[in-house]
């Protein structure tokens, strides 16, 4: 689960970009991509339920990588399943500003 406070969302100008990663979680039926399996919502906060994904978050991956960068196989690794993606949504508009990158890494 992917619990997001309203009131941070609001104050960071993020509520375009959360919209954009629900409807892409929702559109998206790859096996790269976490299942957006409902989304609840609370006064404060904002709770996505995603599919279970036992490896965990690519960002957390990259966070524990020393001097946070992967080595060139592992970025050659993710990059293919990413371009993979892309490849699967030819016709998708995801990129920009509301870039599938943008509300997955920053």
């Amino acid at each position: 689960m992917k619990t997001l406070d309203k009131a941070e969302m609001l104050e960071r100008n993020k509520v375009m970009r959360v919209l954009t990663e629900a409807r892409v979680l929702t559109a998206a039926d790859h096996p790269f991509v976490a299942r957006l399996c409902a989304t609840l919502s609370t006064p404060t906060h904002l709770h996505f339920v995603l599919e279970h994904c036992g490896g965990g978050e690519l960002y957390a991956l990259l966070c524990k990588q020393p001097g946070k960068r992967f080595s060139e196989n592992a970025a050659r690794f993710y990059g293919e399943k990413f371009f993979l993606f892309f490849f699967f949504f030819p016709r998708r508009n995801f990129g920009g500003k509301n870039s599938l990158f943008s509300f997955l890494f920053f």
